[in-house]
């Protein structure tokens, strides 16, 4: 048996991707928190840890079907760009304009006797702002600068001067906007009791509660593949260019 306890978060997910479905389920942070050991997140949530491991165990276990693909981790930075940007950003430009107008709704129709959604609305609203700049930062700032590295590296294509210096600063900036949806997804959901369905809501108001945790399960996933895979990926080939270019 793999033993699991003294491996951080999102090198488990990395390494065994249906683990990350597990500790989504005993809401372990895999993404901001990916670099915690999952015995001292167990700790701190009051967690059975041999509960977490045998599940996980479980899941790795379970038969594959067909041929796998290639893990995301080992795919080059430019492949993993285009994955996040075709998957995650596009699910989130299609998801927030329906939530908040689901949100609007059941805050207006509910909000009497379930206050709490009008809570619920300006988290999300707070989020929706931050993660439409986000996504803007991240496409037309950090990725083609990611991108342009790896070409040098493989191509030997020249990188084009930027305003930030290292790419350990706009890395800094996303991972503190990260945490910050992370936040208030968390909100959200301690607000709407784990996005349990009360028994005078609409259809409207149930189906909010799916989207609302489809979008936090997603964002898991996004700030993961972001913060676990292609910034360490990102740090990594600056300084392989740095290192040449300073001994050269």
């Amino acid at each position: 048996m793999k033993s699991f306890e003294d491996m951080p978060l999102g090198q488990i997910v990395l390494e065994y991707p249906r683990s990350a479905e597990i500790l989504e389920h005993y809401r372990l942070d895999f993404c901001c928190g990916g670099k915690k050991i999952l015995s001292d997140a167990c700790r701190d949530k009051d967690i059975a840890l041999a509960d977490v491991c045998r599940d996980i165990e479980k899941a790795i276990q379970s038969p594959s079907q067909g041929q796998q693909p290639k893990p995301i981790h080992e795919q080059p930075a430019g492949f993993i760009v285009e994955y996040i940007q075709s998957n995650h950003h596009t699910y989130m430009r299609h998801a927030i304009p329906l939530i908040e107008r689901h949100l609007n709704k059941v805050a207006q129709v509910h909000g009497d006797h379930h206050p709490e959604m009008v809570t619920v609305r300006e988290a999300f609203e707070a989020l929706s702002s931050e993660l439409k700049l986000h996504l803007q930062k991240e496409e037309v700032i950090l990725f083609p600068y990611v991108c342009e590295l790896e070409n040098y590296i493989t191509h030997h294509a020249p990188i084009r001067p930027n305003g930030f210096g290292t790419v350990l600063n706009p890395i800094h900036v996303m991972e503190h906007e990260h945490a910050f949806a992370g936040q208030q997804m968390e909100k959200i959901r301690t607000l709407t009791a784990d996005y349990h369905v009360p028994v005078d809501a609409c259809t409207t108001y149930r189906l909010l509660l799916h989207e609302l945790q489809e979008f936090e399960q997603d964002l898991h996933k996004h700030v993961h593949l972001e913060n676990n895979v292609l910034f360490p990926k990102a740090v990594m080939m600056e300084k392989q260019i740095f290192d040449k270019t300073t001994h050269n």
